[in-house]
């Protein structure tokens, strides 16, 4: 199994947003230290839930601080992009970090980013796909054009091309049913944050399915849980660490997808019922559902090892938030640390095969 970071650069407390940017590049370089695979870096914009406004700017800038590590956005929120300029930069990034990008995208959930950019949430999906269908173009044709219903290229050639060919690797994050199907049908890597172990459950299932009716071999990472963790020594100090700021952070998710909203919206209602059981805010229920690893690295092997019985051959790989709310940067290097030289090495030695079909439902059922 493989591990990567997820980063939002979150605006919490006293810091200045030049501080935390400092701090999240520290958090690069240790993390190739410490051996994790991936580092990936938000698109959020208009709120102090996340600071960066173009995960790709970081990513340029974790790449010549770094020489391993696979280095992505997760996500260029495609809606709000042009696709030359997505397919350019991609390109350029692929180029000077040696050929380490990893390309998340996705389709954008806070309503307040939406407005300035003037996109309308109920055609997202549908901006998303022309968004992405050009860029493939760009990438992989000399010369390309496009006609849809929101974007329109004339025959255009890119100068810059990526170094990873066809293109660097495609991850996509969604929650909806209609993002696992899309996801599927293009045999791309999914993404999902917010989500209980039944549901993920379900929708790997979903994913199967319509990864097999499209012809496809799974021939990737499969299903991608993203987890907000906290490691301590003991259980009780990872609690009193981690619980207050992630309370607060919840808060302020759900104020920003404003589910209640969302429900009358036929694009995002599937939110309303996504975020039920974070708006209960009970902790317990959420690490028991799998939504946080927050203790002592023992109990997050045990929490790992739950994702597995529920996911069967479908884990291969886990993307982490270690820096949210206001833990402070010792804090988050050493939960860092704590997982790298504990956690990591239980999982070293499970080879799995995306192809295979199982998915631990029977050690799962009493959840479903």
């Amino acid at each position: 199994m493989k591990f990567g970071i997820f980063s939002t650069v979150t605006k919490a407390d006293e810091r200045s947003v030049h501080q935390l940017f400092k701090e999240n590049l520290e958090q690069v370089e240790y993390a190739e230290e410490l051996g994790f695979d991936s580092f990936w870096f938000a698109e959020h914009h208009f709120s102090t839930y996340s600071m960066i406004a173009s995960p790709n700017v970081l990513v340029a800038a974790a790449s010549q601080r770094t020489r391993r590590i696979k280095l992505g956005p997760a996500v260029n929120v495609l809606p709000f992009h042009h696709p030359i300029r997505l397919a350019e930069e991609g390109a350029m990034l692929d180029m000077i970090s040696d050929g380490r990008l990893l390309w998340g995208i996705g389709r954008g959930i806070q309503p307040g980013e939406f407005i300035p950019w003037r996109v309308d949430r109920d055609q997202s999906r549908e901006i998303f796909e022309e968004v992405h269908d050009a860029m493939i173009r760009a990438w992989t044709q000399p010369t390309f054009s496009y006609e849809g219903r929101f974007i329109r290229i004339p025959e255009t050639s890119l100068a810059v091309r990526p170094i990873q060919q066809p293109h660097p690797p495609i991850w996509v994050a969604g929650l909806s049913e209609p993002s696992v199907r899309w996801a599927a049908r293009h045999n791309y890597p999914y993404m999902e944050v917010y989500t209980t172990l039944p549901t993920m459950q379900q929708h790997w299932d979903i994913y199967r399915q319509e990864n097999a009716a499209q012809g496809h071999t799974i021939n990737h990472v499969g299903f991608v849980p993203t987890r907000h963790i906290y490691l301590a020594a003991t259980d009780e100090q990872a609690k009193a660490d981690a619980l207050p700021t992630l309370a607060t952070r919840w808060k302020e998710l759900l104020r920003l997808a404003k589910p209640d909203d969302a429900a009358k919206s036929p694009a995002y209602s599937y939110l309303k019922g996504t975020f039920d059981t974070a708006a209960r805010g009970d902790f317990d229920e959420l690490m028991d559902l799998g939504m946080l690893l927050i203790g002592s690295p023992q109990t997050c092997i045990r929490q790992i090892q739950r994702h597995q019985e529920f996911l069967g051959d479908a884990l291969q790989y886990l993307i982490l938030f270690f820096a949210y709310g206001n833990l402070t940067q010792t804090q988050v290097l050493n939960s860092m640390r704590l997982f790298a030289e504990e956690v990591m090495p239980e999982f070293a030695d499970v080879s799995v095969s995306a192809g295979l079909a199982a998915t631990g439902r029977e050690q799962g059922e009493s959840l479903v």
